[in-house]
């Protein structure tokens, strides 16, 4: 399965660095693709659109609460039998997705047997955004931003009597960074 596309684009590194990148700067596609996978990898989602992906859920309270977001469209839901080991089809009549949560809610009035054990729910969606956000795309170029300018191993920078040090964390994210992707990182229940 190929990388998916960087959340930022190489045009919008150089509009923040004020100097003009190529959209085929090796360099500028790396630090990109990087900063994009940093973001995932914290965010614990795709960010942009994946169509027809099936997820195994385990019920909560008898709802069902998908991981990716945003939820654009449910195109299935099955449910397994434990005692025939078969997966069956759920009419979209029997449930209800609220697309803005995550979430299917079973519609207690659709008389089925919907199971509660782990894994017992089998959901195809679609997720994720056709635009990336601004403050994730941001985030993306900051990021790119700090190691296109600054040469690998460099922690401290003097000129004169400024002096500039440059902390990073262990996943790459400064706190300013941090705080933009908690205010968008999913809540989730536990």
């Amino acid at each position: 399965m190929p990388a998916p596309a960087p959340l930022a684009t190489p045009a919008q590194l150089g509009n923040f660095l004020q100097q003009t990148i190529a959209d085929t700067d090796p360099v500028a596609l790396q630090l990109l693709a990087e900063a994009s996978a940093v973001i995932r990898r914290y965010l614990d989602q795709t960010v942009t659109v994946v169509t027809g992906d099936v997820e195994l859920c385990t019920p909560l309270s008898g709802k069902v609460f998908l991981s990716q977001w945003p939820v654009n469209a449910v195109s299935l839901v099955e449910i397994y039998d434990w005692q025939s080991g078969a997966w069956s089809t759920v009419s979209a009549s029997a449930y209800r997705p609220l697309l803005s949560r995550g979430m299917i809610k079973p519609n207690p009035y659709a008389f089925v047997q919907w199971p509660c054990g782990e894994d017992s729910w089998r959901v195809t969606y679609d997720h994720g955004y056709v635009t990336v956000p601004d403050d994730i795309q941001g985030v993306a170029v900051s990021m790119a931003a700090r190691f296109y300018a600054t040469p690998t191993g460099v922690d401290m920078e003097r000129t004169g009597m400024r002096q500039i040090k440059y902390s990073l964390t262990a996943d790459d994210l400064n706190a300013i960074e941090r705080i933009t992707l908690d205010g968008i990182r999913f809540a989730r229940i536990a």
